[in-house]
């Protein structure tokens, strides 16, 4: 039963994949663009990859870490930064 809920859990996850380009600001300031998002082979743990807009550095987390809140500060790890072409209508 475990199998079945953790599948579960990591499909819904699935639901809520940052869309590929959208550009995302880390709780320290810097801001990072989507390359990608996949699974992982062997665990199937959805994976978020993005890279650095001022260096250029690529790097991959696990999709829960990305949208973690901060235990220690109480702020999201990312924070997507919505332009006007993005933005939800008001």
């Amino acid at each position: 039963m475990e199998d079945k809920d953790s599948a579960q859990a990591q499909m819904l996850s699935l639901a809520y994949l940052p869309p590929d380009g959208s550009r995302w600001r880390h709780y320290k300031g810097s801001t990072y663009k989507v390359v990608c998002t996949s699974l992982d082979e062997g665990s199937l743990i959805p994976l978020v990859t993005y890279r650095s807009e001022r260096n250029g550095t690529r790097w991959t987390r696990p999709l829960d870490v990305f949208l973690e809140i901060m235990p220690s500060l109480g702020v999201p790890r990312f924070t997507r930064m919505m332009s006007k072409k993005t933005s939800p209508r008001k």
